[in-house]
């Protein structure tokens, strides 16, 4: 196992596939293997995973992220941190591409092993930017612009709300006695269900 292999750094870790060695690969295989949760919980993707690692799409035109330096949506001269001491423009930050690095666009094919993985990203651009949608997930999911990324799945109240506002039910039913023959009456019931989703993309997915 190593870090170029482990298809799971791309989204989960990314950081590793920059800045770690494959010993890190084999050393979390074997706490899959083992499901040892607790130390597979530690493993977190970080602000400097959002603010560094993923903060430019075209290198080739804008070169690597620099170390040592966060990226945001504005130039920052003096960050107030020894380590990453200033921030830089990124110029994809509010947009959904951003997300779409992790929250993909379905298999990916570029291992060895091509594996299906999250595609809520596709689901976006083919089913709600043609049918209109024009929201990003930043202004979906980061409303106020702070980091508490909606849902919270530990918080059902704030879950169940966001998945009120996302979608619609209409449910009708009506229920009779059917005579189906003399003295003979059957109970039944007749619900008719109509669901419609407010969201930018297919409900569940990842």
């Amino acid at each position: 196992m190593t870090i170029k292999n482990f298809p799971c750094f791309k989204c989960h870790l990314p950081q590793a596939v920059i800045s770690a060695e494959d010993s890190v690969a084999v050393e979390l295989a074997e706490a899959l293997i083992a499901k040892d949760s607790a130390k597979v919980a530690k493993l977190q993707i970080t602000c400097v995973v959002c603010h560094n690692t993923k903060a430019i799409i075209h290198k080739r035109e804008l070169g690597e992220p620099e170390k040592g330096v966060l990226y945001g949506k504005k130039d920052v001269a003096s960050h107030g941190d020894k380590t990453y001491s200033k921030v830089k423009t990124s110029a994809i930050m509010k947009d959904s591409v951003f997300c779409g690095q992790c929250h993909g666009l379905g298999p990916n094919l570029e291992f060895d092993q091509p594996f299906q993985c999250a595609n809520l990203y596709g689901s976006y651009l083919h089913a709600y930017i043609p049918a209109g949608g024009s929201r990003t997930c930043q202004e979906c999911h980061m409303p106020k612009g702070d980091h508490l990324i909606a849902p919270n799945f530990n918080d059902d109240k704030q879950t169940s709300e966001l998945y009120a506002k996302a979608i619609d039910f209409d449910v009708q039913a009506y229920a009779y006695e059917w005579l189906r023959k003399a003295a003979t009456y059957v109970p039944k019931v007749v619900v008719n269900v109509k669901m419609k989703s407010n969201a930018g993309h297919r409900i569940p997915d990842g």
